[in-house]
């Protein structure tokens, strides 16, 4: 067993599995390492939410049992890849450009591959896979999507324009960001919510979805809906009788 706290570069040889013990968070700070060595993750929540994780801490034991009699699923969750001025960055959530100083509103020119154009001002933009669909994308009013879809979501951040809503787009089109005008600020430019460096005027940046991916294990097939319900109050409070039924 290896106990590593980096992202990268500390998986030895032969390492088959990598455990994760924490949030959310903790599951992201793997994606790296999987990646790089095309490993599955295995995550036991500690935490309040712990969305991506499979199993709860108590449930250690059963998972390795599960995983040594190979009846674990592969659930392979698809990457962002993100090109610009800082280099290839994947993302399993997302990628996120917002303003480094507040009260100053930046412009945007979003280029989805095959459609017009269109600008955004305001506090930035948020650019999600499904899997992400239920991070900061949902708490910026986008729509949340089923993580087996073939698609993934460009999200403004607090935009002038209340028109200017969220773009769910297909697996085949690139989307290009252009700063426009950052009003003497930087942009910061964040991957799975870590900082990754500052994109200034004239910059762009090209996201895409990726061929690659991640494979989280699971002890059954993901319930979608279910998971929300139990982790987000997804429907609301259901009473006990109407839940039997």
């Amino acid at each position: 067993m290896v106990i590593c706290e980096k992202q990268r570069g500390c998986i030895e040889k032969d390492v088959q599995l990598i455990l994760t013990f924490g949030g959310d968070g903790t599951v992201l700070k793997a994606v790296p390492c999987a990646l790089e060595n095309s490993i599955p993750i295995l995550s036991f929540k500690i935490g309040s939410v712990g969305f991506l994780s499979a199993f709860e801490l108590h449930q250690l034991e059963e998972a390795l049992n599960l995983y040594l009699n190979s009846t674990l699923i592969e659930d392979n969750r698809t990457l962002l890849k993100i090109d610009g001025v800082l280099g290839t960055e994947y993302a399993l959530n997302d990628f996120v450009l917002e303003r480094s100083k507040p009260s100053r509103t930046i412009y945007l020119r979003v280029m989805i591959e095959g459609f017009s154009p269109y600008i955004i001002a305001g506090d930035g933009i948020i650019i999600s896979t499904p899997t992400g669909s239920t991070a900061y994308n949902l708490a910026a009013g986008g729509a949340i999507i089923d993580p087996s879809s073939d698609v993934y979501q460009v999200t403004p951040l607090s935009p002038h324009n209340p028109y200017v809503g969220c773009i769910v787009v297909g697996a085949s089109r690139r989307t290009v960001i252009e700063l426009l005008d950052d009003r003497g600020y930087p942009m910061d430019c964040y991957n799975d919510g870590v900082f990754r460096g500052n994109l200034e005027k004239g910059h762009k940046v090209e996201v895409a979805l990726s061929k690659r991916s991640v494979t989280l294990l699971r002890p059954k097939e993901f319930d979608f809906v279910g998971v929300m319900r139990d982790k987000l109050a997804f429907g609301g409070r259901l009473r006990d009788d109407f839940k039997k039924r």
